[in-house]
This record gives C-alpha cells, sequence and structure tokens, in this order.
C-alpha cells in the first residue's frame, strides 16, 4: 500500500490533481470552441469537464481517425456520436491539430 500512496500523496500535493484537472477542462473548452458550426458536426451535450460528445459525418471520422486522431465510438447518443477526451497530458497544439482536421475534411 505505500508505493501506491506514495503516488496519490504527490498527486494531492500542492494541487497537482486540481491543475491537471483544470487544464483537461480548458483543452476540452478549446475543442469545441475550435469545432463548434464545423460542417458534419454537431456538439451533443454541454461540456462541464474533459470528455466531448460530438456527432461528426461518418467520412469525417474515418479520415480524422485515419489521421491518427483516437476517440471513441458513443453509441448511446444514436449513430456517428463519438467521446473525445482530453486530459493532463493534451497540449494546444494536439487540440489544434484537431480543429485543423475537422476544418479541413469537414463537408
Amino acid at each position: 500500500m505505500r508505493f501506491l500512496s506514495a503516488q496519490l500523496e504527490a498527486y494531492l500535493k500542492d494541487d497537482l490533481w486540481l491543475r491537471h484537472a483544470s487544464h483537461a477542462n480548458r483543452m476540452a473548452a478549446r475543442l469545441v470552441d475550435g469545432i463548434a458550426g464545423a460542417p458534419g458536426v454537431e456538439i451533443l451535450h454541454r461540456v462541464d469537464a474533459n470528455i466531448v460528445f460530438v456527432r461528426f459525418a461518418p467520412p469525417l471520422a474515418a479520415t480524422l481517425q485515419r489521421d491518427g486522431f483516437q476517440f471513441f465510438d458513443w453509441p448511446i447518443f444514436g449513430a456517428d456520436a463519438y467521446r473525445l477526451v482530453t486530459g493532463f497530458a493534451t497540449t494546444e497544439e494536439d487540440v489544434d491539430g484537431l480543429v485543423e482536421g475537422v476544418h479541413t475534411y469537414a463537408r
């Protein structure tokens, strides 16, 4: 348990967890701001944290995945719905790359 506790202690020290969570949430907001209104993109749910639920036109989703962007099918919201997740290691460049890809391939 002490090895697990040591990791948890580091995570809680100096609000590291809060900085990581805040960063992930900012990256999700940046993503939504960048893709909202793009052709073939529908934001399916208000974004309150680091998860974005979207509907992509099938060709757009396939092209983005082929280009190396990873996201998850999310059929709870119907066909062509996906869950995009940002994290503590997500950079602005990562988000901007996906936004650029959406605007490049969206029709």
